[in-house]
């Protein structure tokens, strides 16, 4: 199915536009794309599926029941290996799916996991798990070598604990280079974005402040980094806080600049260039989810905005919101929209 639509906003004397968009899949529950972007894997009724965008040929993969009770799809750089999550009654376990020899291997058991993510070789996997003993929990940050269907050298690489209610500590990403990982911390309440070696040195804080403007609002709103994003250079970090969206150099990891004001990213992507970013929000008119709150809720809004913050568009509105943006090469963009997974092509 091709559907060819045509949308161009300018914003700030820019214009961007979407020359295609075209339906892939339908009944989607989570998808991830090559590294090379070549190929998608995506989870449907029947199982795993792998999709080649060059022919378009589907071909079912692993298949699975309770295919429901699978969370989140990870394509790790070498191709290698798929990590998902799957939901059991009392836990969840991180799971590798070797697409060498269509073996499952089943990593690590917890309550919760909170984020998970391959290092750019394929060779590691770091994740954010979550242990109850007692009245007491903790998450931590961990990452393993990965080998012939286990993980070895685990390593914790930061932790946090609170009695009776889960630490605010989620989210993991890789720098494209390799040498740091950026995780999401809210133990001082007010939220920071760690930036951590891989061996557990180093670790730096990237510390928002709440602006005036915000006071009124709801403290679990204020305080939230809604997302964030690694440049492909490593040089930078973008995120949303507060109803705005920033950038914070690396060297000067203290500093962080306003790039965007008075939009709350729910998603962030940079684009393969490193010159812009595609960032998700709500429709101005989309309800908020309580009076005072930020929106989050869809209708959601695609827009690009380049990276010093002086030209961003708009791209295209969903009904049913926007979720899971992904953009790994050229001027193809992915993302499910409800069930439906899409590609929009994106003209400069």
């Amino acid at each position: 199915m091709m559907i060819l639509q045509i949308l161009q906003v300018n914003i700030m004397n820019e214009s961007r536009e979407i020359t295609n968009k075209q339906l892939l899949v339908e009944k989607v529950y989570s998808f991830t794309l090559s590294p090379d972007g070549e190929q998608i894997i995506f989870c449907s009724h029947q199982g795993f599926k792998i999709l080649s965008l060059k022919t378009g040929n589907q071909s079912l993969i692993l298949s699975l029941t309770h295919i429901r009770h699978i969370r989140i799809l990870n394509w790790s750089s070498d191709k290698k290996w798929l990590a998902f999550l799957q939901l059991r009654p009392l836990y969840q376990e991180l799971c590798l799916f070797n697409l060498q020899n269509d073996q499952i291997y089943y990593i690590s058991k917890a309550q919760n996991f909170a984020g998970f993510a391959f290092s750019p070789d394929g060779g590691r996997l770091a994740w954010v798990e979550e242990k109850r003993r007692g009245g007491k929990i903790r998450r931590s940050l961990v990452v393993g070598m990965l080998g012939t269907g286990k993980v070895s050298n685990l390593k914790v690489l930061y932790s946090e604990e609170r009695e009776e209610i889960s630490p605010c500590l989620e989210g993991v990403q890789w720098s494209p280079n390799g040498q740091f990982l950026v995780f999401c911390s809210a133990n001082g309440q007010i939220p920071q974005l760690g930036v951590i070696k891989p061996n557990g040195t180093g670790l730096r804080w990237i510390s928002p402040k709440p602006s005036p403007s915000r006071k009124g609002f709801p403290m679990h709103e204020v305080f939230t980094i809604y997302s964030w994003a690694i440049s492909p250079d490593s040089e930078a970090i973008a995120y949303g806080f507060g109803g705005d969206i920033w950038l914070c150099q690396i060297k000067e990891i203290k500093k962080s600049i306003k790039i965007v004001s008075n939009y709350t990213a729910i998603e962030l992507c940079w684009s393969p260039d490193g010159k812009g970013l595609l960032f998700v929000s709500s429709s101005p008119k989309a309800l908020p989810s309580a009076p005072g709150c930020l929106q989050r809720n869809p209708p959601h809004q695609l827009h690009w905005v380049s990276r010093d913050g002086q030209k961003h568009c708009l791209l295209l509105e969903e009904e049913k919101g926007i979720y899971d943006l992904q953009w790994v090469k050229e001027k193809d963009i992915f993302y499910l929209s409800g069930s439906l997974l899409w590609k929009v092509t994106l003209k400069f």
